[in-house]
């Protein structure tokens, strides 16, 4: 097996290749505070962990170097597809579900994840065990603790392995276009826990737990009540255009994030206090989004003006001068974009994999879609070319094309949802969001 440290030319390139078509699936991103993240030191990313393989790409993104990762282990059953996650730096988890015989083989992955942290590289394992679609922060799991401690024995005096607490904010967890937020809070030194665990192990992981806990849950969306889950999330978008004004906050979405979990504490504690207007919240959240789980796009329509504007006539201009462009993306790249986007709907709806599926199929499927292009090209195209000259030209800007073409398809999807949804909310969905304010604002006051 690769040593996990070592980083092949091949893995720099593919990392280059992953980030640039990553950064591409959002609308927008936003990184903070990143200079808590020092390089060449021993660094441990505790994310929460919402969206499968999505989630480990955001912080590769946002890393300043490579980070090993741990995944659960059922998807190492194939040892082709283990050999390939190993190159790319991915060593299998086990968990109790996975057989308690099987545990014992967590010890050559945290081996390896020690002497990844020894040679002052970063690793990565998700501290809640899992994965669960919802936003919130589920109960931490001990084994990141043991890991750190070990690294922290092969420590010199006046060095620390750094837990990095890190919370993940996605403006919708299967569809692309909409916002990323990655939020990095104050690291966690094991150095200063060290001596407490060489005297009480058990006492001092839970210690160290709890700290991590507390530290993540700030960086992200949290939601406690199942009941109004759905209610809070929406209101939390509905309310934060208001809630932004209010305390005279620069608008992006790292502000965004804040006011809406903030709203989301207030509601949490008005389910606890069994606040009777919370019934009819309820209804005019369902009432304004339907069955629409597309929340952010409708959040931002309503914030709009609810009548036909300039913005919105110049969109519907673009679509429609864009038309011919949008005609030939889809011939392109529309057919194997939809029939794999209904695959991994069919596969993986509402298991937090979807986009997971989807993203894999742009990073590997597609390029393999236009080799299969390339070679029917070169069989069938040449002679209707005069000369090679012309053939090797138009070859040339044919491929640059391609890639070109799906990019801009993306994007003229996202403004036709744009327009479709501004035009919904001056047809009637405006004055059923104005109602969810309205309540929103004798239920939150002010945040």
């Amino acid at each position: 097996m690769a040593e996990m440290y070592k980083t092949p030319f091949f893995y720099k390139f593919l990392r280059v290749y992953s980030n640039t078509i990553y950064s591409r699936w959002f609308s927008s991103t936003e990184v903070n505070n990143e200079k808590v993240i020092p390089e060449n030191t021993s660094v441990i990313f505790a994310p929460n962990h919402q969206n499968a393989f999505i989630d480990a790409m955001a912080l590769l993104w946002a890393s300043p170097a490579p980070i090993m990762f741990l995944a659960k282990a059922s998807i190492f059953n194939n040892k082709v597809i283990a050999k390939a996650l190993n190159f790319f730096k991915i060593m299998p988890a086990y968990r109790m579900r996975d057989g308690y015989s099987n545990l014992k083989k967590n010890e050559e992955s945290f081996d390896e994840a020690v002497k990844v942290l020894a040679h002052n590289q970063y690793f990565c394992l998700m501290p809640e065990g899992g994965q669960d679609e919802f936003r919130r922060l589920r109960p931490l799991v001990k084994g990141m603790f043991r890991i750190a401690f070990a690294a922290q024995k092969q420590k010199p005096e006046g060095e620390s392995v750094l837990i990095v607490p890190t919370g993940i904010d996605y403006g919708h967890y299967d569809h692309s276009g909409y916002h990323l937020v990655i939020n990095y809070g104050k690291p966690i030194r094991i150095a200063d826990y060290y001596q407490d665990y060489l005297a009480n192990e058990a006492v001092t992981q839970n210690k160290v737990r709890d700290e991590l806990y507390n530290r993540m849950k700030p960086l992200m969306h949290h939601i406690v009540s199942e009941k109004y889950y759905d209610t809070i999330y929406a209101s939390s978008y509905a309310y934060a255009e208001e809630m932004l004004e209010s305390k005279d906050w620069e608008d992006n979405e790292t502000n965004r994030l804040e006011v809406r979990q903030r709203i989301s504490t207030l509601l949490d504690e008005a389910v606890v206090n069994e606040n009777p207007l919370l019934p009819e919240l309820q209804k005019a959240v369902n009432d304004w989004l339907g069955k629409s789980n597309k929340v952010e796009l409708y959040a931002r329509a309503f914030e709009e003006p609810h009548k036909v504007d300039a913005k919105l006539i110049t969109s519907i201009l673009y679509l429609i001068g864009s038309s011919p462009l949008a005609f030939y993306a889809f011939v392109c790249n529309g057919f194997p974009y939809l029939l794999f986007k209904g695959v991994a709907y069919k596969l993986a709806h509402n298991t937090g994999f979807e986009a997971s599926l989807l993203l894999g199929f742009v990073y590997l499927v597609l390029p393999l879609i236009y080799l299969v292009y390339i070679i029917l090209y070169a069989v069938f195209a040449p002679q209707y070319f005069a000369n090679t000259l012309s053939f090797l030209v138009f070859t040339i800007c044919w491929l640059l094309s391609l890639p070109i073409s799906f990019n801009f398809m993306m994007r003229y999807k996202w403004r036709f949802e744009y327009v479709k949804s501004r035009i919904q909310t001056i047809a009637g969905k405006g004055k059923a969001a104005n109602k969810v304010v309205e309540i929103l604002r004798k239920i939150v006051p002010s945040i």
